[in-house]
């Protein structure tokens, strides 16, 4: 039988969807030290901000935390659009993959009807019953046990 072409498929399929996680967990990671960077600068240009406002005591630790919470709300959301992009990527792979196993078991359905055709066009080739006991042997030791009732019933005709 002829190799299934949709197995290469599935492997592609999940190949990709490594590459996009490893791709969204970069970007993820770039988000983050993006965010990083902007709250360091933020908070070092802060002082000099309030200073020259005039502002101190509570006004600048209000500031202070403002900045801290924005930092913390940033990398929130970084993670939740690496969380749902993650998230998508993985369901439209699943659905790919069923799909594609759905068209491979199809393929394997069509091969094996096509296999039995072939064969019941030939089974009149074994036209003695010990041609048609040593094909039944052959068919069990190699797992083809799908032409045993090929075999018998062209046993049982050569028999009448």
């Amino acid at each position: 039988m002829a190799t299934n072409p949709y197995i290469e498929i599935i492997k592609q399929i999940e190949q990709k969807a490594q590459l996009d996680e490893q791709r969204a967990n970069t970007t993820a990671q770039q988000g983050n030290q993006q965010a990083y960077v902007n709250y360091m600068t933020a908070k070092k240009d802060l002082g000099d901000t309030l200073a020259s406002q005039g502002i101190t005591g509570g006004g600048s630790e209000s500031a202070t935390l403002g900045t801290n919470v924005g930092y913390q709300r940033q990398q929130n959301v970084v993670a939740g659009n690496r969380a749902s992009e993650i998230a998508a990527i993985r369901q439209n792979a699943l659905a790919n993959r069923t799909s594609t196993q759905s068209q491979s078991a199809q393929w394997e359905n069509d091969q094996q009807l096509l296999a039995e055709q072939r064969f019941a066009n030939t089974i009149t080739g074994y036209d003695t019953v010990s041609k048609v006991d040593n094909a039944v042997d052959a068919a069990k030791e190699s797992g083809q046990t799908w032409k045993v009732p090929y075999l018998l019933a062209q046993r049982a005709a050569l028999l009448e």
